[in-house]
């Protein structure tokens, strides 16, 4: 989600919802407003504000929520140990979701 336009991320976290099975889990994780990376008018990243994956995700069984700063050692393209604002989510789709609930973009 983190290199997507912010349409395109909510375009597939909609489909997610949708494609998912009934009781099947989803396991998210993106950047948020945190990041030292964030700036507002960036138009090549997705940032989520604070809750914002949480609230997209209403309805669903929380089974895990993160939102912090954490301390990334490197990878590829970025040596250097650096530090990354996140929202990690693991939900499960309910049985019944109710029509209308989803993502807008």
């Amino acid at each position: 989600m983190n290199f997507l336009v912010k349409n395109e991320a909510l375009k597939i976290l909609n489909d997610l919802r949708a494609s998912v099975q009934k009781e099947g889990y989803i396991i998210i994780e993106v950047f948020t407003k945190n990041d030292p990376s964030f700036i507002s008018d960036n138009k090549f990243n997705s940032y989520f504000a604070e809750q914002e994956l949480l609230n997209l995700f209403s309805g669903y069984k929380l089974i895990y929520y993160l939102e912090n700063i954490i301390s990334d050692p490197g990878h590829p393209g970025f040596s250097n140990p650096h530090k990354h604002g996140v929202a990690r989510i693991i939900i499960q789709k309910p049985l019944n979701e109710l029509v209308g609930q989803g993502v807008d973009n």
